[in-house]
C-alpha cells in the first residue's frame, strides 16, 4: 500500500528523495520497456496475419472490420496503460520538484512547455532539456530552492 500511495497518490503535497525517485523512475521505465516488447510485436503478428488473410480473398470488408475491432481494444488497452505509466511519472517527477523547494506541478508543466516548444525551434532543444533537468532531479538535494527559515 506505501508504494501505490507512492507512486499514484499524495498528488498535492507528497516528496519523495534522490534515491527512491531514481529507483522508481527506473523502474517505471523498465516495466514499461517489458511490457512494449511483448506488446508491439503481438499487434503487428496480428494485423499482418488478418491483412494477408483479408487481401488474399480480395475482400475491402474484412479489412476494416479487423482494422476497426481488435487493434482498437489493443490501441485501447495500450493508451490506457500509457496513461498510467505517464501518470505515475508525472506524479513522481512534480514530488521530486517539490522536495527539492520548486512548485511540484507548476514546474512539471513549464518544463513540458519548453520540451514540446523547443522541439520547434531545434531538435535537440528538448533532448538537453530533459538531461539538464533529470540530472538536476538526481542530483539536487532535499530543499535546496526553499527559502531558509528567518531567525526570529
Amino acid at each position: 500500500m506505501k508504494y501505490l500511495r507512492m507512486l499514484f497518490g499524495d498528488v498535492l503535497e507528497g516528496r519523495v528523495a534522490r534515491l527512491p525517485y531514481l529507483i522508481y523512475i527506473l523502474l517505471i521505465h523498465i516495466v514499461l520497456m517489458v511490457s512494449m516488447v511483448f506488446a508491439l510485436p503481438w499487434m503487428s503478428t496480428w494485423m499482418a496475419g488478418s491483412l494477408e488473410e483479408a487481401s488474399a480473398r480480395g475482400e475491402a470488408g474484412p479489412i476494416l472490420d479487423a482494422m476497426l475491432q481488435l487493434p482498437m481494444a489493443s490501441l485501447l488497452i495500450l493508451a490506457v496503460v500509457g496513461l498510467i505509466f505517464f501518470w505515475t511519472q508525472a506524479n513522481l517527477t512534480a514530488k521530486r520538484l517539490r522536495d527539492t523547494g520548486l512548485p511540484g506541478w507548476t514546474t512539471l508543466i513549464a518544463w513540458q512547455l519548453l520540451n514540446n516548444f523547443g522541439a520547434l525551434a531545434h531538435p535537440l532543444l528538448p533532448v538537453v532539456t530533459t538531461v539538464i533537468g533529470l540530472a538536476y532531479l538526481c542530483f539536487a538535494p532535499t530543499d535546496l530552492m526553499r527559502e531558509p527559515p528567518r531567525p526570529q
